[in-house]
């Protein structure tokens, strides 16, 4: 029963963001005041980063909480990106010059799997735009599809130019954290951000790389085919700030027509 939630996990691109109240993890924590939870989203993140962040919480919570009481929502990103752990300081000061030369801007670079920054630096690519980073190292986040000018970044590119590469890996880290939480007995359910998540999947679901990883992809776990496209088919107005990301009102509509009806079938079913 949800009741009987008590810990739910949340993991995501900037949909999901840990840093930004206006999104659908945090509205859902005002549906359900009794269960604590785990914001763990992060502007650029691609699937491999928000199936290490929920796998890590995971393993925590199962230490406190049992798996009954434990509920785990990743909202999917996309396909294109890609993340690399990076434990040189030479290479970290390297990337970030290159960064400032190509004039590129991120959020937060080079964070642990729990957003935390264990010597954060503050840089300016121009007057206005700056981004934090762990001058130490840590997890290098980017999209093959916009390379930033770093080795890493446009040797994958190279490597990914039919997209094939980037979905099965995107498609792996979605079945792992799906099968890890059926093994373990913890309720799990997927959400997207985007249709073309699912889209890219399906459309090349015959391909060897890909094939065997969609057959296990439990379409009953599928929240719905993405918060973008269900805001988008809505009909209402006011549901984005912007081309692409929701605004306060299009979150607190999905979460209140989409996801949380969703949650209440499935959960009190069980």
């Amino acid at each position: 029963m949800i009741k009987d939630i008590k810990f739910i996990i949340t993991s995501g691109c900037s949909f999901s963001a840990w840093d930004n109240q206006d999104t659908w993890p945090y509205h859902l924590g005002n549906i359900l005041p009794h269960a604590d939870i785990k914001y763990l989203g992060m502007c650029s993140s691609g699937n491999e980063i928000i199936q290490k962040k929920a796998t890590l919480a995971l393993h925590e919570a199962l230490q406190t909480y049992k798996p009954e009481e434990i509920l785990v929502l990743p909202m999917w990103s996309g396909l294109d990106r890609k993340a690399f752990y990076v434990s040189n300081e030479h290479e970290v000061d390297r990337m970030v010059t290159q960064w400032k030369a190509e004039g590129m801007w991120y959020n937060t670079q080079f964070a642990d799997l729990k957003n935390k920054l264990e010597l954060p630096k503050e840089t300016f690519i121009n007057e206005t735009e700056r981004f934090v980073y762990n001058h130490t190292g840590g997890w290098y986040i980017f999209h093959a599809d916009a390379t930033d000018g770093t080795p890493l970044a446009s040797s994958y590119s190279r490597s990914n130019l039919d997209f094939t590469y980037g979905i099965h890996i995107g498609l792996e880290n979605i079945i792992f954290l799906q099968e890890l939480c059926k093994n373990k007995g913890v309720h799990f359910y997927h959400q997207f951000y985007m249709d073309s998540v699912l889209d890219s999947i399906e459309n090349d679901k015959e391909h060897q790389i890909i094939k065997y990883l969609y057959e296990q992809l439990d379409e009953n776990l599928i929240v719905c085919r993405s918060q973008h496209g269900f805001l988008s088919r809505s009909g209402e107005v006011g549901m984005f700030e912007d081309d692409t990301h929701p605004s306060k009102e299009g979150h607190i509509y999905y979460t209140e027509r989409s996801l949380w009806p969703f949650l209440k079938k499935k959960l009190d079913m069980v």
